[in-house]
């Protein structure tokens, strides 16, 4: 079992990572959609054999925590008979797609198929398994809630024309800022992501050092030259400026695209065993028996009309209220459970909350990493902190790994600091 122990690479649940708090058990649950009885057994599982506790990602993952080494093959046992296990690790590994949350809810355009063919495409065809394991597919529907603006490396967003629907086809972003290719048919989209994906590599092969992602590639070719070596002509066009990169997670009641649904949010992405347990009670109770995990650090409860009097959702520490601060935060899971950092993050975001009301308009306004590698939030924020040697650099308008304005601020400096800079703007 010891070669399955890896660092510092996207883990999976075929190949876990060694964390701080134990094993990192990461599950890519297809299409974000857990039913009610496979949360319960989640909870369970993850109190026996972990420290009860997830961590909901960016990428509408879903990984459990403090996983026993000599705990691992009877987990990987118990999540088999849950079907929630590639056959292989190389599969597993590649099989990164973002589905928009209440995809086949609505009455409109059913992406489940679709997102499954390409799933099925990418565990199955042995030349996409060199993709690297952060490349990520993205999906949308066009219904609410929008991913538009959650960032993918290749992006198909559905548009419809009178009776029928096409595919925008994006490269290496949000749909506002991602490199436009043209459009494709929903049959062609499994064909269309092989084309790019094996393209893909074949451009980042002749890179030194070589790029892993998406938006790499465009910023080593210029954003024509990638248009055209990936069968564009540089001129295709865009969508309509969606502005989504400022929407607000879906959190609270809401109707979107007149389908109900309940949005409840986990602190920084993070809850635990009981907290699952009442989620998937509430689903099976008020709902349609369902989970649908998000990009958004939250889950959604779908055909919950009503919060029932007695959920108990925040007395367990959810979030119901889409104007809490917390949402407007990123931070890691810091030094509680990566050797990396060496700040408490989750504490020090919530001694933030109340610096957020000097931002506008951006969704996230403040990151908050135990280190460089910004696994909380990789696209640009107002304002991130980088942990270093206990204390703090601050980063303005950028992402974890560029140049600091601030360096070697405590909690109180790096406050004080952020006010200002939001003062001088």
């Amino acid at each position: 079992m010891k070669e399955t122990l890896r660092k510092g690479w996207c883990p999976g649940a075929l190949r876990p990572m060694m964390a701080r708090d134990g094993l990192l058990v990461r599950l890519r649950i297809s299409g974000g959609r857990l039913g009610a009885d496979k949360a319960r057994a989640l909870a369970a599982l993850a109190e026996f054999y972990g420290n009860g506790l997830f961590d909901l990602s960016a990428r509408a993952n879903l990984q459990m925590r403090g996983i026993g080494e000599s705990n691992l093959a009877p987990l990987l046992d118990a999540l088999a008979d849950l079907d929630l296990l590639d056959d292989d690790p190389a599969g597993e590994a590649v099989r990164n797609v973002i589905a928009s949350p209440l995809a086949g809810l609505g009455g409109g355009l059913d992406i489940g198929p679709l997102v499954a063919a390409l799933e099925a495409r990418l565990t199955r065809d042995p030349a996409l398994h060199a993709l690297p394991g952060k490349f990520g597919f993205l999906i949308d529907d066009g219904s609410d809630p929008s991913l538009a603006g959650v960032p993918a490396d290749v992006r198909f967003d559905a548009v419809r024309e009178d009776t029928s629907w096409r595919f925008w086809i994006g490269l290496g972003g949000t749909r506002d800022h991602a490199e436009p290719l043209g459009f494709c048919a929903p049959g062609e989209i499994v064909e269309a992501a092989n084309w790019i994906g094996r393209t893909f590599l074949t451009l980042a092969e002749k890179t030194h050092p070589r790029v892993r992602r998406m938006e790499g590639l465009i910023e080593r070719l210029g954003r024509y030259q990638t248009a055209r070596a990936f069968g564009g002509d540089g001129g295709a066009p865009r969508l309509p400026y969606s502005g989504a990169i400022l929407n607000p997670p879906p959190v609270g009641l809401t109707g979107a695209d007149g389908y109900p649904a309940l949005g409840i949010a986990a602190p920084f992405g993070r809850f635990d065993h009981h907290m699952l347990r009442v989620a998937a009670n509430i689903a099976d109770e008020s709902g349609n028996g369902e989970l649908r995990l998000t990009p958004w650090r939250c889950l959604l409860l779908p055909d919950v009309r009503v919060i029932p009097p007695d959920h108990g959702l925040g007395a367990v520490g959810f979030i119901l209220d889409p104007s809490d601060a917390r949402l407007r935060i990123a931070a890691c899971v810091g030094q509680a459970g990566c050797e990396h950092a060496s700040t408490p993050t989750h504490a020090d975001a919530e001694a933030l909350w109340g610096v957020v009301s000097h931002f506008e308009g951006a969704a996230i306004a403040i990151h908050v990493s135990g280190c460089q590698k910004g696994c909380a939030k990789a696209s640009r924020t107002p304002i991130t902190l980088v942990g270093r040697d206990g204390l703090y650099d601050l980063v303005e308008n950028g992402r974890a790994s560029d140049i600091p304005v601030k360096r070697d601020l405590d909690l109180d400096s790096a406050h004080a600091a952020i006010v200002a800079l939001r003062r001088r703007v």
